[in-house]
């Protein structure tokens, strides 16, 4: 539990060292396993980072570790890690509290976790199925503007609801390559209500319109 909590407020030597520590005489704790494996991915150690969130999520009735294991997989550079990823999102699904509409903003799991279907879509993506990634960021998209804690998820309290429009950029890009270009426009449009994907999505509305947005 001191791991994790150091995890959490930035104290990454020290929660790393407790959780090696730890997991000396609980090898199999789904907690430190987190823990080591959060922070080997952090560090770009990803097949490194594998087992340790594997061991993370096999216990888990919550959706986080699998989502943290299908983000570290989406990363890889094999199709054999991009469906295994693909079934890991899919389990975490299982445990997506979805149907539970009045919560605290600081709930976990998180209901409607727009990440679920946002490392999809990364994964569909990197598969070349574009139709079936276009659908994801939109569900992603949609659960973002529907949940009022989806902002939590991503971290970031700062932004208002309908300001996170992180997956209108990835449904713009998705929809341009599926050749579908007034769509792709229409999303990178949305996409310019978040200020961090802002530039981006000027960007490129630019170079297909040849106009800068207004």
């Amino acid at each position: 539990a001191l791991a994790y909590a150091q995890l959490e407020t930035g104290l990454t030597g020290e929660a790393d060292h407790l959780a090696q520590k730890g997991l000396v005489l609980f090898p199999e704790d789904g907690r430190l396993n987190r823990v080591r494996g959060l922070l080997l991915m952090a560090r770009g150690q990803l097949r490194a980072a594998l087992p340790f969130l594997e061991l993370s999520a096999r216990p888990a009735y919550d959706s986080g570790p699998w989502i943290e294991l299908a983000e570290c997989l989406a990363k890889l550079d094999t199709p054999e890690d991009w469906q295994r990823g693909i079934e890991a999102a899919r389990t975490g699904m299982r445990f997506d509290l979805i149907a539970v509409f009045h919560f605290h903003r600081d709930a976990r799991p998180i209901p409607g976790d727009p990440r679920l279907h946002r490392v999809l879509g990364h994964l569909r993506t990197r598969q070349e199925r574009h139709a079936a990634a276009a659908m994801h960021y939109l569900r992603a998209l949609s659960f973002t503007l529907r949940f009022q804690n989806s902002g939590y998820a991503m971290g970031d309290d700062t932004l208002g609801i309908g300001s996170d429009c992180q997956d209108a950029l990835h449904a713009g890009r998705a929809h341009e390559d599926l050749g579908l270009v007034s769509e792709a426009v229409h999303y990178y449009q949305q996409a310019l209500a978040d200020e961090r994907v802002r530039d981006q999505a000027a960007s490129n509305i630019q170079r297909i319109t040849g106009r800068s947005p207004r």
